[in-house]
């Protein structure tokens, strides 16, 4: 073992920065230590769709937009979205800078019935796609 190779007095090379990552390690969750980029919390409505445009109408489910990154968000709604699949969220609140985009279900877990915690991945960064539109081709 690591300590019975230390005498009285000895101190291992970089044990403070071990003990230091031990300690962050401890303070993190596994989602946080997951988490690409920083998530900001956030309680804007969002509207979700099928991402197949020809079932787009079909149906559309309200949802409240609880937290938001560059890589992602967090969305509660009443009812349970299939994992994997890519849906059409849309939100009309300033504040996000979003609009409308594509997005894949990668998470979906049960609060309490009739509440569900849904996470989603974006194919490219909303936000940035919208200050930065594409240029017309010459």
């Amino acid at each position: 073992m690591l300590g019975e190779h230390l005498v009285a007095g000895e101190q291992l090379l970089g044990a403070d920065n071990d003990l230091r990552a031990l300690e962050e390690l401890c303070r993190t969750t596994s989602h946080e230590s997951q988490r690409v980029a920083e998530r900001r919390r956030l309680d804007t409505p969002v509207q979700i769709q099928p991402g197949n445009s020809r079932e787009r109408g079909a149906w559309k489910l309200a949802g409240k937009l609880r937290d938001l990154s560059d890589t992602g968000c967090g969305i509660m709604t009443n009812k349970p979205l299939m994992v994997g699949d890519v849906y059409w969220l849309s939100t009309t609140d300033p504040a996000t800078q979003l609009g409308s985009f594509f997005a894949r279900c990668v998470r979906c877990r049960m609060i309490r019935e009739g509440s569900f915690e849904q996470g989603f991945t974006f194919f490219s960064n909303p936000r940035q796609d919208r200050s930065n539109p594409p240029q017309p081709m010459l």
